[in-house]
């Protein structure tokens, strides 16, 4: 996972922002946070982005998933444990795209929605995050090109590797865009009734290194690629300055 979007749960670390002012109000997001969902278009993105893109992939096979997902979090800081519960929304827009959003919440109390425009659900195109305790939303992100992206279907033989390398800022930004870059290698496959019942067909697994743009190591993750339907789950991710582990809780899936 890349670094700008790791599972952190604490201000504008949690993505890196080149500046925070936006003009989006957070009680307007609130009003109807599925409507706000619908402003992220692949019409929206970047035209090198589009152009890049992977092409005659087979398509997501459903038009909505819910899940939940209990988040474990431990902290370098001595802090303790604390479990976050994530509702998210995907919805699939056509050509490998989904647009979702996730709810976090603690001890049943919603703190931040994430929003996010990604190919498969995997990489982020745009995304903005929205933390409630503001009046103003963070400043939406976005990819700024996309120097390599490997198909997650077409790519994926066990034992090989997928790579993803980019550059990315904030939607005003012009230039001195942020690097990064994954390296991902193709795990074992298993039955996705493993990760939840309700889950059809096989899981395969994927284990990424993250970079960032000195070439250094900034994180490592794990993620669950679902066959059946085209789209990842992370798993887990650790940082330096923390580590958790993802647990499928529940899913509604609309065909």
């Amino acid at each position: 996972m890349y670094a700008f979007l790791k599972p952190s749960f604490t201000g504008c670390a949690a993505l890196l922002i080149v500046g925070c002012a936006n003009n989006v109000a957070v009680k307007d997001v609130l009003g109807n946070p599925a409507e706000y969902l619908t402003t992220l278009t692949p019409a929206t993105l970047r035209t090198e982005v589009v152009a890049s893109l992977p092409r005659g992939e087979p398509p997501l096979e459903f038009k909505q998933i819910d899940f939940q997902t209990e988040v474990a979090e431990i902290r370098n800081d001595q802090t303790p444990e604390r479990v976050v519960t994530t509702k998210s929304v995907f919805v699939n827009v056509g050509n490998g795209l989904l647009r979702s959003y996730d709810e976090l919440s603690t001890n049943g109390v919603p703190f931040r929605i994430n929003y996010k425009l990604s190919y498969r659900g995997f990489l982020p195109l745009k995304w903005q995050p929205v933390f409630l305790n503001r009046s103003n939303a963070d400043m939406m992100q976005e990819m700024k090109s996309l120097k390599r992206i490997d198909s997650l279907p077409g790519g994926m033989t066990m034992g090989g590797t997928l790579q993803y390398e980019l550059t990315f800022g904030s939607q005003m930004q012009l230039a001195n865009f942020r690097e990064g870059k994954d390296v991902c290698t193709v795990g074992a496959i298993a039955s996705a009734s493993d990760l939840n019942p309700n889950l059809e067909g096989k899981w395969t697994e994927l284990s990424c290194v993250n970079y960032g743009s000195n070439g250094q190591l900034l994180s490592r993750s794990t993620y669950a690629y679902l066959n059946r339907y085209g789209l990842t789950l992370l798993r887990s991710f650790v940082d330096s300055a923390s580590q958790s582990t993802h647990k499928l809780r529940s899913i509604q899936i609309q065909q």
